[in-house]
């Protein structure tokens, strides 16, 4: 074991070294275009660390490695989320183990996680994915807090809270995202620093899936585990990202939810936009669909402009014809702040291009002038603007780098020094001198000129430090000089000072420009601390809070310094989507037969769970169970149909209830019923397993008695335990 692990060092050092000199030789920015490494394993023997910015080719450096290294063990005081108890590597041999290593603040990890979740639905039985959550900011150190992000999120997968960076410096990690492929026999296959698109990772796990199943070292067995959402109470709003009173309104992005919410001063529903479904689709309120909307403006009074932030595109509601319409974005996340323009060219004056045929990435918030609508980008670390025409849009502030850097508006080239750095802009708003900017990743407030030769500046946060300022932050109120804010997701302007939502110290705080201060106005309302609140908007007095992880809305009185909760009033939450139409009969899953089922066409049959669990194991009646009936129908012709039907399975007190099947129209000569459970060892493992019993029922017709009748289907058999 010691000599394993003192080669997987000299193997981390080795790399590292090689990384770094090709970062000499390549330009600093390195969060557009990631870094990939092949572990030894891999096809090839050599580990490959490309190191690219926009402007330049990937240069590449390779070396001969030492023999493949074994996967270390997860850290036993680690605390997990999405699992009952801690996992070990030794229990997931079988499978490949992908790393994630992530921090829930970072805009590139946030874009990676669709790509895990594809890789998870299609490599379902030989793929599992392990969240290493090694925290940035302090307030990310908290499992509770990462817990949060999982949910809002919707992680599906486990998630360690690598607190004290324990398996970040034992892997070499040193980028947010890294990931990190374990084969099923626990070797280091394949490594990639940064984002990935799913097709240059789909052929990675295509390729050792192969080797893997030609070794017959892998359980296909699906592998399921206990999820933080099952324990989650259901809420009016989820996770409320941005806010946007009106005249008429106060509109909420009810992110989680997938819609946005209209309600009164009272907090009387008006308008709720969206199916509640996750997904890119136009049409009228009931049906259209967004993906986390965030940031909301006003075009006019019966227009509202909408930030789609995963969606990558920007949505106009038109309250009149009750519609909401794709106005900007491909649905693709874009990968350059500056498409369609050469790396090494010079910017035109005034660069835009149409924007349905642009590709966007994580518009955050929205801000109207009277001419334009400005865009904070956070995917690209830029401020955007499109003209109120909605016919044109480009990059308005920011030169792509990640940092924060005062200076000229826009660089003379893509990425180039000496302009102005944002990093991952997430909050708008302007007292008509300046645009303020919640520049969150490096926790600070930036402040842009209106004028077209307009520089950039920062009157809180860290632009004045030779280094280090993405990773200095605090919670410090007094003159602005030393003030220090953590991750503030959100600006507002009340006429005299501007709000700042101070997102990971849980407080809404106001930076007076006047008397250059900054101060803590609330860090509680109706005795429930703030929990990371991400949205502000001032209207007549008033600041209207998103306070996020707390699933409300509150609004705070400027003048008199109260607060107070907004009940929300006849707002539901939304459907969830239905189960998806089963295509096929399950072909896994041990057969069971049981005796003949007299039948007429009509009847409901009355399945009756009967079943026997082997000892040690549990159903875990919080995770989806499912049933699908395949009806064999004879046709005049002699020939046999086979018609489809499948659903939910309910549970009562823990166990799953009988649920009723209709009987099909025709002759009915065989029923076949397949059930799937989630069940988990009782014992300290944690794991879960996705089983299927299919049931053989041959059928008659039952004669003359009444149609439509009630029939009881006892499913008696015996679960057989997962190999574990």
């Amino acid at each position: 074991m010691r000599m394993q692990r003192n080669v997987f060092l000299e193997w981390c050092m080795m790399a590292l070294a090689i990384g770094w000199l090709a970062l000499q030789a390549a330009p600093r920015h390195r969060h557009a275009c990631s870094s990939i490494a092949c572990l030894p394993g891999s096809t090839s023997d050599w580990i490959q660390t490309a190191h690219c910015d926009e402007d330049v080719a990937p240069k590449l450096v390779a070396f001969q490695p030492p023999a493949a290294p074994s996967a270390l063990e997860f850290p036993e005081s680690a605390e997990w989320i999405n699992t009952r108890k801690p996992l070990k590597i030794e229990q997931l041999r079988g499978k490949f183990v992908l790393l994630d290593f992530w921090t829930y603040c970072c805009i590139n990890c946030m874009h990676l996680l669709p790509v895990l979740k594809e890789a998870e639905e299609e490599f379902e039985n030989e793929l599992v994915v392990i969240g290493v959550h090694t925290a940035k900011f302090d307030a990310e150190k908290q499992t509770e807090n990462v817990r949060e992000a999982v949910l809002r999120y919707q992680i599906r997968h486990p998630v360690l809270n690598d607190q004290g960076q324990v398996l970040w410096q034992a892997y070499g990690v040193n980028t947010w995202p890294t990931l990190v492929l374990i084969d099923p026999l626990g070797k280091l296959v394949w490594a990639h620093r940064g984002e990935i698109p799913y097709r240059d990772l789909q052929k990675v796990l295509k390729r050792e899936v192969a080797k893997a199943k030609e070794a017959r070292t892998i359980n296909p067995r699906p592998v399921h585990f206990e999820l933080a959402e099952y324990e989650q109470p259901k809420t009016p709003l989820s996770f409320p990202g941005k806010v946007l009173a009106t005249a008429e309104r106060i509109w909420i992005a009810d992110s989680n939810h997938h819609r946005l919410v209209a309600v009164d001063a009272k907090g009387q529903v008006l308008e709720v936009v969206g199916s509640g479904l996750a997904g890119l689709e136009d049409g009228s309120f009931q049906k259209a669909r967004f993906r986390s909307p965030q940031g909301m403006v006003e075009l006019d009074g019966n227009r509202l402009l909408v930030a789609d932030t995963e969606n990558h595109a920007l949505r106009v509601v038109d309250l009149e014809r009750q519609v909401v319409q794709t106005v900007a974005g491909t649905g693709d996340q874009a990968q350059s702040g500056f498409p369609g323009v050469d790396p090494g060219s010079s910017l035109p004056k005034r660069w835009t291009r149409k924007p349905l045929s642009t590709a966007l990435a994580s518009p955050w918030d929205l801000l109207s002038s009277e001419e334009a609508i400005y865009i904070a980008m956070a995917g690209t670390h830029q401020i955007w603007r499109m003209p109120k025409s909605l016919d044109a849009i480009g990059p308005w502030a920011g030169n792509g780098r990640e940092d924060i850097v005062d200076g000229p508006r826009l660089p003379a080239q893509p990425y180039a020094l000496g302009s102005a750095s944002f990093a991952q802009p997430s909050g708008l708003a302007s007292d008509g001198r300046f645009l303020y900017v919640a520049d969150s990743e490096g926790s600070s407030i930036r402040a842009i000129e209106w004028k077209e030769t307009g520089e950039v500046s920062t009157p809180v946060g860290t632009a004045n430090l030779p280094a280090q300022r993405l990773f200095t932050f605090g919670d410090q109120d007094g003159e602005l000089k030393d003030a220090l804010l953590q991750h503030p997701l959100a600006v507002a302007w009340d006429g005299a000072n501007v709000w700042v939502a101070d997102t990971y110290n849980h407080a809404i705080k106001k930076l007076d420009q006047k008397n250059s201060t900054m101060e803590t106005v609330w860090r509680e309302a109706d005795r429930v601390p703030l929990n990371e609140p991400a949205g502000l908007s001032y209207r007549e007095g008033r600041l209207y809070i998103a306070d996020t992880n707390n699933h409300r809305l509150l609004v705070g009185d400027v003048a008199s310094g109260s607060i107070e909760v907004l009940e929300i009033q006849g707002l539901q939450e939304p459907q969830r989507a239905a189960p998806a139409a089963v295509a096929k009969f399950p072909t896994e899953g041990r057969q069971v037969g049981l005796k003949e089922l007299a039948v007429n066409p009509g009847d409901v049959v009355r399945a009756v769970p009967a079943w026997q669990l082997p000892d040690g194991w549990k159903i875990n009646p919080k995770a989806p169970a499912r049933w699908v009936a395949e009806w064999s129908v004879e046709e005049d012709s002699g020939q046999l149909e086979k018609q489809l039907l499948s659903g939910v399975i309910p549970m009562e007190q823990g166990s799953p209830a009988a649920w009723e099947i209709t009987v099909p129209e025709g002759k009915v000569t065989h029923l076949r019923l397949a059930v799937s459970l989630h069940w988990c060892t009782a014992d300290e493992q944690g794991l879960c397993f996705a089983e299927t019993l299919r049931f053989q029922v041959p059928v008659k017709n039952r004669g003359e008695r009444p149609a439509e009748d009630t029939v009881e289907l006892l499913l008696e058999g015996q679960w057989q335990p997962p190999v574990l």
